[in-house]
Formats: C-alpha cells, structure tokens, sequence
C-alpha cells in the first residue's frame, strides 16, 4: 500500500483583506515616517519660531545714523520661521501715517520702508515695527518681536 499525503488546502485572501492590509500598512508608514520627514523644516506661522531684527539705515542724506523723516530704512532679521514678515506702522498726532509690511527675504518686491508718504506730514513720527511669522494664506500670525522706531523731523 502507499502512502498518500495531501496538502492542507489553502484558500486565497479575499480582494477586501488584501485591501484592510494595505490601509494598516500604510497607515504605520505615514505615523512613523511623518515625524522624521518633519525634522529640519521650519515652523509655518509661529508655533515654535523664533526670531529677532534690527533696523539698518539704506539711505541717510543728512548722515546722523537715525531715521529721519524721508530716509529709508530695512531689517536685518534672523529668524527660524518659513514665513517673516516686518510691518511698520507710523502715527503723527495720534493718526496712522504709514503702514508698510514685506516679506524677509523679500522675494518679489524691495525689503526697503521709506520714511514718508501721502498722509505723512513732513516732521517727526512715532512708529513701531512688528516681527511676525505666519503661514502662507497669512492666517495665524505670531508676533516674534517689536521694536519702536522715533523717527525725527
């Protein structure tokens, strides 16, 4: 007599478990490979970004190394945001004379604020500059830093 041996009978996976193990799967490839991916990029808007800025004179015709009414002025500005911006905002008497934000490092338009414009009267102004990083669309803006910024006549 021989013997006869016979094969466990195996049957194939359903197309549905298949597809329940490649959702697991991936799903454990995206939670473990996120965080790694996001090492080394910058914060979008704050979170923990970091940074600081001083005022740097372009053009001082009278020479006496402060802002004056009709000079120009910039930012050099060291920050760890993806996304800076610097706004200045000037008042005289009270009244918004001037408002001026750009991007650091300006990509498309000059990072310089000059000191005069349609409502400025000529003389003296008070104005503050703002640090700010926030995301691509400018939602959630976070202040970095500020600074004042006497501007005389």
């Amino acid at each position: 007599m021989t013997a006869r041996y016979s094969t466990p009978s195996v049957r194939p996976r359903r197309k549905s478990t298949n597809l329940i193990i490649l959702v697991v799967s991936l799903a454990i490839l995206i939670a473990v490979a996120s965080p790694a991916l996001a090492r080394g990029r910058k914060p979008a808007g704050g979170g923990s970004a970091t940074g600081s800025f001083k005022l740097v004179m372009v053009e001082d015709p009278n020479g006496n190394g402060l802002p004056n009414w009709n000079d120009a002025i910039t930012f050099a500005v060291t920050s760890s945001a993806q996304y800076t911006f610097v706004d200045l905002r000037c008042y005289q008497n009270g009244a918004q004379v001037l408002y001026v934000s750009h991007q650091i490092p300006g990509s498309y338009f000059t990072t310089t604020y000059y000191l005069k414009g349609y409502y400025w009267v000529p003389g003296a102004a008070d104005c503050n500059a703002r640090l700010y990083s926030a995301n691509s669309d400018m939602t959630n803006q976070v202040t970095l830093a500020t600074m004042s910024v006497p501007v005389a006549a």
